[in-house]
């Protein structure tokens, strides 16, 4: 929504279509939560909220390399983007919790609460920095946040382990 102007400025693409494409990054959360809780099941909690981190972060690149005109383009990037952000939610969440000591889960859940309205407060910040300080585009502020996604899975694989009750369910 930040960036609406700039995109229909920058691409052609419609109001409507762009306001479409927000839309679509809501609506996506449906389908990736429906996947991200059998799936962290399935495959475990670690390897899920990892892909679909990366899911959402090669979403949030593919709106950065949207070509001029091209709202399907658009759409699809931004349903990406929000199936990653839906199906991250439910095995990051739940490996938080399962990882935690049992008498301190509500403290996590606060946590998770607390994690998701500063991650919103630091996006507002780096928006603010990249167009009103750098003064960047649009297309590189999309950019610079798929790639500090990118990043984050990546330090995830490395620092974060997984869940001891998925571990002992194998």
């Amino acid at each position: 929504v930040l960036l609406d102007a700039s995109i229909i400025r920058d691409t052609g693409i419609a109001a409507e279509q762009v306001a479409l494409g927000n839309s679509l990054v809501f609506v996506g959360w449906i389908p990736g939560a429906l996947l991200g809780g059998p799936l962290g099941d399935r495959i475990g909690r670690k390897s899920a909220s990892i892909a679909f981190a990366l899911l959402a972060s090669v979403g949030l690149c593919a709106t950065g390399f949207v070509p001029e005109g091209n709202s399907v383009a658009l759409l699809a990037a931004r349903a990406m983007c929000g199936i990653g952000i839906g199906g991250f939610i439910a095995p990051s969440f739940t490996l938080l919790v399962e990882t935690n000591d049992p008498q301190k889960k509500g403290q996590a859940s606060v946590s998770w609460t607390w994690g998701y309205v500063a991650g919103v407060a630091i996006l507002c910040a780096i928006h603010y920095g990249l167009a009103n300080v750098a003064h960047a585009s649009w297309r590189v502020e999309e950019l610079t946040l798929g790639a500090w996604g990118i990043a984050f899975a990546a330090a995830a694989q490395i620092l974060v382990t997984e869940s001891p009750p998925y571990l002992l369910a194998r």
